[in-house]
Formats: structure tokens, C-alpha cells, sequence
């Protein structure tokens, strides 16, 4: 698993985790984000698991998903979901926090230093909540991996969307 450190970032990219790497004290966050073209909607989901290193067991701490409008892309529907899961990360009180998702590019523009048209200032609100946490790292999972978020956000953007017919 390649990992890079850019300004306090750190992101793994490619794999999942094992328990082993994961102290007690951390939480894992999964997020994601799905988007109606049409009417230029998104789902944003976000789930919260704590992890017990001494076995495969999570425990769902917490879950959510919110409606955004005036989203211009999939990549800012990933973004959103990203800056929505941290702002409620704090909110809890998290300190500890191992974000993934499934959008390589997103965990990539999270690490990388240049800007990415079109969510620049997304990112900049992620990277300005970085210092806040002891530990907070950012990671790419699969698809399979992510499915109760993906379910979470899908089912916000039916729900949106059928309110606008």
C-alpha cells in the first residue's frame, strides 16, 4: 500500500485495512457520495465504526446521510460527503479518525497540494480540519467495502428526487 504525507495528510491508497493496524481508540469513517445529473442532486452518507484491534468486529457508532443541491459533479458529491463526515466526526468528539472512501480521486486530492477545478474549496476545508485531530488519516476502499454508505446516500438522492416531481 502506497502512502504519502502531504501537510499533515495522510492518505493510503489502495487495500483494505486489517484490524492489526488499527488501535482501539480510532474510529472508522466511511463515506460516500451519489449524484442525479438532471436535477444536479446529491446524497451524501457517512457511517462512524469503531474497531476492536484484538478481532474483526466493528461496531456501528453512528450513521447519517443529508441532501445537498446545486452539486455540479460525482467528484463534488465525494467531496461533500468527505467535509460532512469530518464536520460530524468533531461534533461527536472523535479525535481518533480513518476516513475511507471509494473515489480514488478524491482520497488522491486530498493528498495532493494542487488544487482540483471545481472542488478546490472542498478541499481546502478538509485539509483546514486535519490539524484539529490527533490522528486522522484518509483511505481508499472498494466499492464492495463501502456498500451501507453507498445504500445510505443512494436512498437520500431517491428520496430528494422524488420530492421534486
Amino acid at each position: 500500500m502506497a502512502q504519502t504525507k502531504e501537510r499533515g495528510v495522510n492518505v493510503a491508497l489502495r487495500g483494505s485495512l486489517s484490524p492489526r493496524h488499527i488501535p482501539d481508540d480510532t474510529v472508522i469513517g466511511h463515506t460516500d457520495g451519489s449524484w442525479h445529473e438532471e436535477n444536479q442532486i446529491a446524497g451524501l452518507g457517512w457511517t462512524f465504526h469503531h474497531s476492536e484491534a484484538s478481532n474483526a468486529n466493528t461496531t456501528l457508532l453512528d450513521k447519517g446521510s443529508q441532501a445537498e443541491q446545486f452539486v455540479n459533479s460525482p467528484l463534488m458529491a465525494e467531496a461533500l460527503a468527505m467535509r460532512l463526515a469530518i464536520k460530524k466526526a468533531m461534533e461527536r468528539g472523535i479525535s481518533r479518525i480513518i476516513m475511507h472512501s471509494d473515489s480514488l480521486v478524491l482520497i488522491n486530492a486530498i493528498a495532493s497540494p494542487h488544487p482540483i477545478k471545481g472542488i478546490s474549496g472542498i478541499l481546502q476545508d478538509i485539509k483546514a480540519y486535519v490539524p484539529l485531530f490527533p490522528l486522522i488519516e484518509f483511505r481508499h476502499v472498494l466499492r464492495t467495502n463501502n456498500v451501507l454508505v453507498d445504500s445510505l446516500a443512494k436512498r437520500t438522492v431517491k428520496t430528494m428526487y422524488d420530492e421534486t416531481l
